[in-house]
């Protein structure tokens, strides 16, 4: 796009989103910069600070919009698993975000995270660990393995921290150094997951 074209409202906005996320994955998010993305964007940083605060907000938008569009990326897909089988089930869920995590990039959601977690608020933290998808799908999955006979005890009676272990073990793994594929989910759910859901109460 050339710099002497006036851009306004949406159409500037969009740019902005664009640039961010391209500057990301050139320069990566621990040193990108608003100066960086404003002249990515060919604009300046008062055109950014009037629709954003900080950086983060900034390359969070970009990234919804990346996701959701799939014009850089594929796509999320959110449809709450139901293979028949607990084990595949939890692997469904945890599988969801890779396409972010891939697209991303490991070291640049490691390093957003850390900026973001200051930031988080009691009421974010309770819709991450309570009411964000992976939660809701896990309801479902939970609840028919205790109608197939793969659980012996309810999903109501289990007990709230251990329902919150895939929120959990996700920033975990996310804030960690090592991977987060296909084979270190596996393991997850194989270690953890499946012990704690299926372990009498």
């Amino acid at each position: 796009m050339e710099k002497n074209h006036r851009r306004r409202g949406k159409e500037l906005e969009e740019a902005i989103l664009d640039a961010a996320w391209q500057a990301m994955q050139k320069i990566g998010y621990a040193k990108l910069t608003m100066d960086d993305i404003a002249q990515a964007a060919h604009t300046n940083k008062n055109a950014i600070y009037r629709r954003w605060d900080t950086k983060l907000a900034v390359v969070v938008d970009a990234g919804k919009r990346a996701l959701s569009q799939g014009e850089y990326v594929s796509p999320l897909v959110f449809q709450e698993p139901d293979t028949g089988h607990l084990r595949n089930d939890l692997i469904a869920l945890l599988s969801i975000p890779l396409p972010a995590v891939d697209q991303f990039g490991r070291d640049n959601l490691k390093a957003l995270l850390q900026d973001a977690l200051p930031q988080l608020t009691p009421k974010t933290m309770h819709f991450i660990l309570n009411d964000s998808f992976l939660q809701k799908y896990l309801t479902g999955i939970l609840t028919r393995a205790y109608q197939r006979g793969e659980l012996t005890t309810s999903p109501a009676k289990i007990p709230v921290v251990i329902i919150q272990q895939p929120a959990i073990q996700l920033m975990a793994c996310l804030l960690s150094d090592s991977p987060y594929d296909s084979a270190s989910i596996e393991v997850l759910v194989d270690r953890l997951l499946l012990p704690v859901f299926t372990a009498e109460g």
